[in-house]
């Protein structure tokens, strides 16, 4: 798995995030091998306060 982002593509997935993508099209529209590449930038990107936390955050399609 790669768990290098960009800060392009960190802004991108913060902005996606907040719009309320789904882990999958996150996934997706970075080209990401696994989704769980997406839930750990995520837990990251929580964890310093730049996005919060949505009730669906576990659900993949």
């Amino acid at each position: 798995m790669n768990f290098i982002w960009s800060a392009d593509d960190l802004a991108n997935f913060r902005d996606m995030w907040r719009q309320g993508y789904s882990v999958e099209e996150i996934r997706s529209y970075f080209d990401r091998e696994s989704w769980q590449e997406v839930i750990l930038i995520a837990m990251d990107q929580m964890r310093w306060g730049y996005i919060k936390i949505r009730p669906d955050v576990l659900i993949v399609e």
